[in-house]
């Protein structure tokens, strides 16, 4: 687990606020045609000028409800945690820069990860922060974008991040190891304009990286590259 409470882990400050939005999970019941409501959880309405929140569902582990909130110096997200049947397990808030804004999600496990992003300049590194769903900890690592591409795809493992784009028409897959923090290209890229159609994993370890492009023939191909 990337995410230890004794070691290099920070706790999520405890938010005492309460605000906005219900949410309700509804079934529809098909024999007698009625809507009932199974689930539900209420914060304050925000203002008008607030941050609207926004909901990242989590499989079994439930939903996680989070918006930003703008600071003097560095701005913060603010966190809820919910399980399925939208109990509060946990709220906190995680620090972030300005500069930066989230460009995709995604749950592996017990965490979550955001991958952040300058989006005024497609060349700046990337952040990536791994939050524990359990206890509310969190860990932010530092990916060196040494070419200048948008992030499409993010795919995470047990020890790596995987991030997809393009240069210049081509794609290009970034590898970050959690463990050595340090981050880069898989080879075998840049040779011809192409689309980056999936980044699979396989349950040896393996990586599939597959890219549509045209053979020599002018036809188009799917090309296959393991890891």
């Amino acid at each position: 687990m990337l995410l230890n409470p004794a070691t290099n882990s920070m706790s999520i400050g405890l938010i005492s606020r309460r605000y906005a939005f219900a949410l309700a999970f509804l079934i529809s019941l098909p024999a007698i045609g009625q809507v009932v409501q199974t689930a539900r959880y209420e914060i304050k309405v925000v203002e008008r000028d607030e941050p609207r929140y926004s909901a990242v569902k989590l499989g079994e582990n439930g939903m996680m409800i989070y918006r930003r909130i703008i600071g003097k110096k560095d701005d913060h997200f603010e966190l809820i945690k919910l399980d399925t049947a939208l109990k509060e397990n946990w709220k906190g808030i995680v620090p972030v820069s300005k500069k930066l804004d989230i460009i995709q999600s995604k749950s592996y496990g017990n965490l979550l990860y955001l991958l952040l992003k300058d989006p005024q300049y497609i060349g700046k590194d990337l952040t990536i922060v791994a939050l524990n769903l359990l206890n509310g900890t969190y860990r932010i690592y530092q990916v060196r974008n040494i070419i200048p591409f948008y992030p499409a795809e993010f795919v995470l493992t047990d020890k790596a991040a995987l991030i997809g784009g393009y240069f210049n028409s081509r794609p290009l897959v970034i590898h970050y190891s959690f463990e050595q923090q340090s981050s880069r290209i898989l080879p075998g890229f840049f040779n011809a304009p192409g689309e980056l159609d999936q980044i699979k994993l396989s349950p040896d370890g393996t990586t599939d990286i597959i890219v549509s492009s045209r053979n020599f023939e002018k036809r188009r191909a799917l090309w296959i590259r393991t890891y």
